[in-house]
């Protein structure tokens, strides 16, 4: 069964350089987080009630949370017995730390403010109908 000890020992080692510490656990549902540049960014592994499986949620406090989609392949792990479950959760953190935290320093660039209209050109004012004064 998923223990709290035998997730901060692995995945929660496997993270903890960079940034991420275990901020709670409420209703089966341990989240890790850190702060970057003024965005949270979350791991939550919710165990299964029935006791041998877990789902891993990706999150980023951004309006660009779509570029995390393509993890699919994380979300669900099922295992019978506590050496399955050692085992997944090494390769989890290795996946993590090697393709997803790369993605939300992607993802959580601040982005730059554009004034699109110093952009547009006469040529493009005509077909929209619009004049420039």
């Amino acid at each position: 069964m998923l223990s709290k000890k035998l997730l901060l020992d692995i995945f929660g080692e496997k993270i903890k350089p960079y940034g991420f510490e275990l901020a709670g656990y409420k209703h089966r549902r341990y989240t890790f987080s850190r702060k970057v540049d003024g965005t949270e960014q979350t791991f939550v592994i919710q165990n299964d009630p029935g006791g041998h499986s877990f789902e891993l949620e990706i999150n980023a406090d951004t309006d660009r949370n779509l570029y995390l989609h393509g993890f699919g392949d994380l979300d669900y792990h099922f295992y019978r017995n506590d050496e399955e479950l050692e085992k997944i959760l090494n390769t989890l953190g290795d996946h993590v730390v090697n393709r997803v935290i790369p993605r939300l320093a992607e993802v959580s660039m601040m982005e730059e403010e554009v004034d699109y209209e110093d952009m547009l050109t006469e040529e493009m004012y005509t077909p929209l109908g619009t004049f420039r004064e």
